[in-house]
């Protein structure tokens, strides 16, 4: 991760912070605006309080020395409020900023999310349960850390310094020692904040690892009942979530003893001013009036520094989020740019696709899954692609997806390399059929119509007619209008397929993208449908992935993967064009 978060042997050095503080600032530049609002806030409530204490002292001394007021009650007590209520003013302005800020940048930081998520190598996606984490936690975190230790920072640098400022006016010894025994307040913090890093982020990785846990077992549920595994993966989310416990228990332990040393300190440093305070009062080297403002102010100079000690479990909790969040973030993104690039003008024909000298290396792999691949796939050609497992095929789909990692040499459509197209208007030529298609929680007819909401309803049962999914649809109980849940949960894997390649019928894509088309389901139904997908494949160019190649007779060239190496071209059967014409024929 390019933030690069360390932290020094106190868990709050410059080496843990400053990184955080730096990328926050430079990735959200508006985060300024409502840290200067905060620091103004706090000034403004710091001279309140400077004000309100020398008025409390200067009262209360001519009502008990002197027995008498310089001025009416009401108006003593008028002034006395007015600043009571500009300093209550100045923490309200305060807290509003911080939560402001806190909730700005939750949308922000899920927003840029969710187009890492969209844009980066689909291959390289992460677990659903690792991005909720940091997507719900994470980021909840990393908005509590801009949010609310930040202005509570602010607040500590520079409230104590104007109270500092008041102290000294009214007596300098006073002030001196505050001064003097201001470091303390950071000695304390250091002794517990060493056990508080690990613990913190201990209690962040275990969240993580039992959102997604759960996540999981909960999407597969029916599996694990249907094998007997329920019980043994209960035990495990039992034992997870007992370590999640401790954990939060041995931080909460110490965010207390943190608190209880602040205090402790705080209270001996508060005390130490009031005897010498006192000492001068008695002596006559101090009068009342100002002795009663000291003493007013000195806890109110400590009540920052403790506050932001009692909230250092924030930061720990911060900075074991940044790291999970701006990892996600900051994840290889796909070739392919955004909006504003190039639009080719194709005039109704297909493109050719083209790869020169491609070369592709997936992190901790250590031989790059493609290496020098040279290919050219002519206007309306189909490709046949074989290979083991893990030897590249999907990703030999991603390059031309342009969601794929980014690679060495060329990804070619129609000679223009597929980084300089516009995103929409490609993915729009593009009929892509996943090897694990998605659906999201919505009807049949819902998740037919996602990207073609323009079908009728005969499109939608022509189409699941050419899927083999006809018959099956129409005996739902409520048919195209039947719930699906969240991935096809409630679906069978070869329902999914049928349905994903029925929702790739409904378009009219120049290039197909097809990944296992004839995956999950049975011999003589896989066969009928790739001769379907053979009729639809006529005049557009295909490329396609498959474990069934004696199945596919209509591709025109055909390359086995084989790892790192690739295996020369060689065009298919001269059968294919044959047999995909009687497919047509036949209708």
């Amino acid at each position: 991760m390019a933030i690069g978060v360390e932290s020094d042997e106190s868990g709050i050095g410059p080496a843990a912070l400053r990184p955080v503080l730096r990328r926050l600032f430079t990735d959200f530049p508006w985060l300024t605006r409502p840290i200067a609002a905060v620091v103004v806030a706090n000034l403004g409530m710091a001279v309140a309080t400077v004000a309100l204490a020398g008025w409390l002292g200067e009262g209360i001394s001519q009502a008990v020395l002197n027995h008498r007021w310089s001025m009416p009650v009401w108006r003593w007590l008028a002034v006395g409020g007015g600043l009571a209520v500009l300093r209550g003013f100045g923490d309200w302005g305060r807290r509003v900023a911080g939560a402001s800020t806190a909730r700005r940048l939750r949308e922000a930081l899920r927003l840029r999310i969710v187009d890492a998520i969209m844009t980066r190598d689909p291959l390289a996606t992460p677990a659903v349960g690792e991005v909720l984490a940091a997507a719900g936690a994470g980021v909840d975190a990393v908005a509590e850390l801009a949010g609310s230790y930040l202005p509570q920072l602010a607040y500590a640098l520079s409230v104590p310094l104007v109270l500092l400022v008041g102290v000294w006016w009214w007596f300098w010894p006073a002030g001196l020692l505050l001064l003097l025994t201001t470091p303390l307040i950071p000695f304390f913090m250091a002794l517990v904040g060493r056990a508080t890093q690990s613990a913190g982020r201990r209690q962040f990785q275990l969240l993580s690892r039992l959102e997604g846990l759960f996540l999981d077992l909960v999407q597969g549920v029916a599996t694990l009942r249907r094998f007997g595994q329920v019980e043994a993966h209960a035990r495990r989310v039992q034992a997870i979530s007992e370590q999640y416990r401790h954990a939060v228990f041995t931080t909460l332990r110490l965010a207390f003893l943190n608190a209880f040393v602040l205090e402790l300190g705080a209270a001996l440093l508060v005390a130490m001013v009031a005897v010498a305070t006192g000492l001068a009062l008695v002596h006559g080297r101090l009068d009342f009036g100002p002795a009663l403002a000291v003493l007013i102010l000195a806890p109110e100079y400590f009540l920052p520094l403790r506050q932001l000690g009692a909230g250092f479990h924030q930061v720990q909790s911060g900075l074991a989020a940044v790291e999970s969040v701006f990892g996600l973030i900051e994840a290889p993104q796909a070739a392919l740019g955004g909006g504003g690039g190039r639009v080719l003008d194709l005039g109704g024909r297909a493109p050719a696709l083209a790869l020169e000298g491609v070369r592709v290396a997936y992190p901790g792999r250590l031989e790059p899954v493609l290496d020098g691949l040279s290919l050219t796939v002519e206007p309306g050609a189909a490709l046949l692609v074989t290979g083991p497992s893990g030897a590249g095929k999907s990703t030999l789909l991603g390059l031309w997806l342009g969601l794929g990692p980014r690679a060495a040499g060329r990804v070619l459509v129609d000679g223009v390399e597929v980084q300089s197209l516009d995103r929409a208007w490609w993915h729009g030529q593009l009929g892509y059929l996943p090897q694990h298609p998605y659906f999201v929680i919505g009807t049949v007819r819902e998740n037919l119509l996602w990207g073609h909401p323009e079908a009728s309803e005969h499109d939608l049962w022509e189409a699941l007619a050419w899927a083999l999914a006809d018959e099956w649809v129409a005996g739902l109980p409520l048919g195209l209008d039947t719930p699906i849940g969240e991935g096809g949960a409630n679906l069978s894997f070869g329902e999914r397929q049928r349905l994903a390649v029925a929702r790739l019928f409904l378009g009219d894509p120049a290039v197909l993208l097809l990944d296992e088309p004839g995956e999950h389901l049975d011999p003589a139904s896989r066969r009928l449908l790739l001769d379907h997908l053979a009729h639809f494949a006529e005049g557009r160019t295909t490329v396609l992935v498959t474990h069934y190649p004696q199945e596919i007779g209509w591709a025109t060239h055909r390359i086995h993967l084989d790892g790192p190496g690739l295996r020369p071209v060689s065009p298919a059967p001269t059968l294919g064009s044959d047999l995909a014409r009687r497919v047509g024929q036949g209708g």
